[in-house]
C-alpha cells in the first residue's frame, strides 16, 4: 500500500500537472476542442485505473476513494457539454484542484514537502 506521503506527493503531482493543463487551455491560442477534450480523457482514465487490480494493491481504499472523488467532481466542474471547456468551468476546476493540493499538502511534513510550496504559489499566482 502507498505510504502516506508518497500518496499525498502523488497527488500534488497530478493535480498540479491538471491544473497546469487547465491554464494552458484558457491562456493559449491552443485548439480549445482538442485540449478540452485530452483534459477530460485524462481524468477519465485517471478514474478507470482506480478501478485495477494493480491501483487497488498500491492504494488503500479510503485513498483510492478520496482520488476518485476529486477526479468525479473535476468531471462535474468541467461538464460534458460541447466539444470545449467554457473558461469558467476550467477556473472553477481549477480552484477544486487547488484545494485538494493544499489538502495534501497540510499532511505532508515539513521535511517531506520542499517542493510543495513552490507548487502552491505557482498555483495561488494564477487563481
Amino acid at each position: 500500500m502507498a505510504e502516506k506521503d508518497a500518496y499525498a506527493l502523488a497527488c500534488i503531482g497530478l493535480f498540479s500537472r491538471l491544473w497546469e493543463e487547465l491554464e494552458r487551455l484558457c491562456t493559449t491560442g491552443a485548439p480549445a476542442g482538442t485540449c478540452s477534450q485530452i483534459i477530460r480523457l485524462e481524468i477519465h482514465l485517471a478514474l478507470q485505473c482506480c478501478e485495477t487490480w494493480r491501483w487497488r494493491l498500491l492504494l488503500t481504499a479510503p485513498q483510492r476513494c478520496a482520488l476518485q472523488q476529486t477526479l468525479r467532481e473535476l468531471q462535474h466542474c468541467l461538464g460534458a457539454s460541447g466539444p470545449e471547456i467554457p473558461a469558467n468551468a476550467a477556473r472553477l476546476a481549477q480552484d477544486r484542484l487547488l484545494d485538494a493540493v493544499l489538502e495534501h499538502c497540510a499532511v505532508l511534513p515539513h521535511a517531506a514537502a520542499p517542493q510543495a510550496p513552490g507548487v502552491i504559489l505557482q498555483l495561488q499566482r494564477h487563481s
